[in-house]
């Protein structure tokens, strides 16, 4: 009677999961009955990203920290990095003779001061066996994008005056501004200024180093289309108590 009962129990669980299959209905889930293997395929892409990263020691939650966006201005240098996997990979930066083959590389542009303006960077790209769900692809393409390399001590896109609150006191709106030699004001009030000279700029983001008084730590970063600025940081007191702290603005130049 119980081995009855265990295979009676069997059976619903199975009719269950059967039925479970049945319904589902998504191209792109494996275990579902419609399942279409060419959603998890590409066409042969050369699409590449440009990215800025900085990497800082956040003292207050002892841990390393790192940030990463997407840029079309850099005065440091870029990672280039190939968005699909391809088979061949063909790289040409500006009038550099040299040509890479790698997937990605770091482009250092940090040893001209004041910058290499416009540099077209084109990828190519080759897959020797394209992928059977789109007929049309002939396994090679190609994408050229343009980054501007600007001096160090120009304005970055980010640099300016901001407009904007506390997201605790919405009502409270004040007016900061990001200089482009590293410092930020009317942020917060370390001891008897209210400047904040440890500031690392990049394009679209900056990391806060500041060492001095209630030792401010974070980072800020402006979204390029609305050119809103969120900078999320902590603060120390006299005793030590952490407290974490929100700035958004919009940027008003």
């Amino acid at each position: 009677m119980q081995l009855y009962k265990v295979s009676i129990s069997l059976f619903i669980i199975i009719v269950v999961l059967n039925g479970c299959r049945h319904k589902c209905q998504d191209a792109t889930n494996i275990d579902c009955e419609n399942f279409d293997p060419c959603t998890q395929e590409h066409v042969t892409s050369a699409d590449f990203t440009m990215t800025e990263s900085y990497s800082y020691y956040d003292e207050h939650t002892n841990k390393n920290e790192k940030i990463t966006m997407e840029t079309d201005t850099t005065c440091w240098g870029v990672e280039l990095k190939a968005k699909y996997d391809a088979d061949y990979y063909e790289w040409h930066v500006g009038t550099d003779t040299a040509v890479r083959h790698s997937k990605s590389f770091y482009l250092d542009l940090s040893l001209n001061a004041k910058g290499y303006g416009l540099i077209d960077i084109t990828l190519i790209t080759k897959r020797y066996k394209p992928s059977k769900c789109f007929p049309d692809d002939d396994g090679a393409d190609t994408v050229k994008r343009t980054l501007y390399s600007l001096g160090y001590y120009k304005d970055k896109p980010i640099c300016g005056k901001y407009y904007g609150h506390f997201d605790t006191k919405p009502d409270s709106n004040f007016t900061i501004q990001v200089f482009v030699k590293g410092k930020i004001s009317n942020l917060e009030r370390l001891c008897t200024i209210d400047t904040i000279n440890d500031v690392r700029i990049y394009s679209y983001f900056f990391a806060i180093m500041e060492s001095d008084c209630s030792v401010p730590v974070g980072a800020g970063r402006l979204n390029k289309e609305t050119r809103e600025l969120i900078i999320d940081y902590s603060i120390a007191d006299q005793y030590f108590n952490i407290y974490k702290k929100r700035f958004i603005g919009t940027q008003i130049k």
